[in-house]
Formats: structure tokens, C-alpha cells, sequence
């Protein structure tokens, strides 16, 4: 048996690591969101958890045309000295099944 796995939708970079960081700096990374499909998907929701430290630029639904892009800002702002930090982003279709989760973690350091 072989199966082919075609992937609908691309998130990049899968994983982001911020290093250390200092609390109460403003970190931003560029995430970049692919329809890889023939047909048009929409984006129904960009979220980050924690959200009282990480935030993302896209609040709306996005529609996104086969081959088309978009990019959001991802932003962390630590507040408190933490050892390891550890976060979710996570992307929804509007296609069943069809979600994305981009792992995060920094070190967060005294100055």
C-alpha cells in the first residue's frame, strides 16, 4: 500500500525559538500561512497562548486564493524572569481537520 499526504495548508517556521530574552522586551517573528490547495481557504482564527504575552497582527478571517500567502506578526513581551518559556500559535481553516500549531520557547533572563 502507498499513500500520498498532500498538505493543504503550510505554516513556516513550524517551530520558533526566541533564545534568551530580557523581561519586558518586544519580540516579533513573521510567520508565513500557504494555501497549497486548488481550491480557496479561509483562515478563521490566529490565536497565541499564553495571550497575555504572546499576540498575533491577524485578528480577522483571511481568504486565501490556491498558491496565495499571508503573513502575521507574532509578538512575545515577557513580563517575568521564567526559566523556559513555552507557548502555542495556532491556525484554523474553515476545512475540517484542517488546523495548524506552531510550538514557541525562549528563555526568559534577568538583565
Amino acid at each position: 500500500m502507498k499513500a500520498k499526504i498532500i498538505e493543504i495548508v503550510s505554516v513556516v517556521p513550524k517551530d520558533i525559538n526566541f533564545g534568551d530574552v530580557k523581561p519586558g522586551s518586544m519580540n516579533k517573528r513573521e510567520i508565513t500561512i500557504t494555501n497549497k490547495s486548488k481550491e480557496p481557504v479561509t483562515i478563521t482564527k490566529i490565536s497565541a497562548n499564553p495571550s497575555t504575552i504572546l499576540t498575533v497582527s491577524q485578528q480577522g478571517e483571511v481568504k486565501l486564493e490556491p498558491g496565495k500567502s499571508s503573513t502575521v506578526d507574532l509578538r512575545f513581551q515577557p513580563s517575568l524572569p521564567d526559566e523556559h518559556f513555552f507557548g502555542l500559535m495556532s491556525v484554523e481553516t474553515s476545512l475540517e481537520n484542517v488546523h495548524k500549531t506552531v510550538r514557541i520557547t525562549a528563555r526568559v533572563v534577568k538583565d
